[in-house]
């Protein structure tokens, strides 16, 4: 992934502008002892980055489901490689079930603790830096006791949202610092984010 900075087609009265802008969003004794502003180093590249917020939060939130939900799925499950071994379909019964076994590994599987956050380059999850030069908008989900996340709209559509959990940042906060740098546009969550969430 290139790193193109957000800042390299402004002048430097432009940029000495939007970096005063993004001061004030602090108290002044945190940007005097440049709490707020502090250089991070990404891991495998010797760019150093300006982060401006960071958080931690699981990588994925697990899902308390009930211990029926689980007999009622394998039995969904087994019960349509059972009719595909019916239809003489090997393949899809052994599809289904590789599906069933994948799917118990990832219940199985503990959430790693992931570093996020906003520099003013872009916004950095873990290693991974999204350059706001590729971020088309974005957009916050956020139910007290459910969904929080921050949902990026890309500019290249192969992967068109990137989403972001946010944990136990401050949502506000995280909106405060990133509409100065790209555009907040609403958005519904679509059938593929319910999917995703659901496995």
């Amino acid at each position: 992934m290139q790193n193109k900075k957000f800042y390299q087609n402004q002048s430097p009265g432009q940029q000495k502008e939007k970096n005063q802008k993004i001061e004030k969003l602090f108290k002044p004794d945190e940007v005097i002892k440049k709490a707020a502003i502090k250089p991070v180093i990404k891991k495998n590249s010797r760019t150093k980055l300006n982060e401006i917020y960071s958080w931690e939060a699981k990588e994925f939130e697990k899902l308390n489901r009930h211990p029926n939900w689980y007999l009622y799925f394998y039995i969904v499950l087994f019960a349509i490689s059972i009719y595909s071994l019916f239809v003489n379909n090997l393949l899809f019964a052994i599809l289904i079930i590789l599906f069933g076994l994948l799917f118990y590994i990832f219940e199985k599987r503990q959430p790693n603790i992931y570093s996020f956050g906003i520099t003013k380059e872009g916004v950095f999850a873990q290693d991974n830096l999204h350059p706001f030069s590729s971020i088309e908008s974005f957009w916050i989900f956020y139910e007290p006791g459910g969904l929080k996340e921050l949902s990026l709209k890309n500019k290249h559509h192969i992967i068109p949202y990137t989403q972001i959990p946010i944990g136990k940042a401050d949502p506000s906060k995280i909106r405060e610092i990133l509409i100065n740098f790209i555009p907040e546009e609403e958005r519904e969550q679509t059938i593929f984010d319910y999917i995703e969430r659901f496995f």
